[in-house]
């Protein structure tokens, strides 16, 4: 299949589902913290942040935090299953993102942004880094 023929199935970038896998299973197997800033390229518009794993994001916000706690006892009284390594990666997870869009500030205004998460399947393009706005 030629890479420019229009694609009749979700697609997103091999590449950038490697470096997902990778923050995850830094954060899975050491608890640590990975401090990599990404620009993503999503229907035009640019969000700016540093890349977390799944873990950080579900502890970035009470209510997201106890849906996560909830996911895992599930899973440990073995409920619902557990993740395995070969469940495919849909997802990217950023903290302190920042929207850019053409002609606008960036959203939200202040420097340390929010927590964002998006489908792979939605992602244009990538970059690593991260954008700064000065006023």
């Amino acid at each position: 299949m030629n890479e420019n023929e229009p694609q009749d199935f979700p697609f997103h970038d091999g590449v950038l589902e490697l470096v997902v896998d990778l923050i995850n299973r830094i954060e899975e197997q050491s608890d640590g913290r990975v401090s990599e800033g990404i620009t993503l390229c999503v229907k035009g518009m640019l969000i700016s942040g540093i890349i977390i794993s799944r873990k950080e994001f579900l502890r970035s916000h009470p209510v997201v935090d106890e849906i996560g706690e909830s996911i895992d006892r599930l899973q440990n009284e073995g409920k619902i299953p557990k993740p395995s390594e070969n469940d495919p990666i849909c997802f990217i997870h950023l903290k302190n993102a920042r929207v850019f869009a053409p002609g606008a500030p960036p959203i939200p205004t202040d420097k340390n942004g929010t927590y964002w998460r998006g489908r792979l399947d939605s992602i244009d393009g990538f970059f690593l880094g991260r954008l700064e706005h000065r006023p």
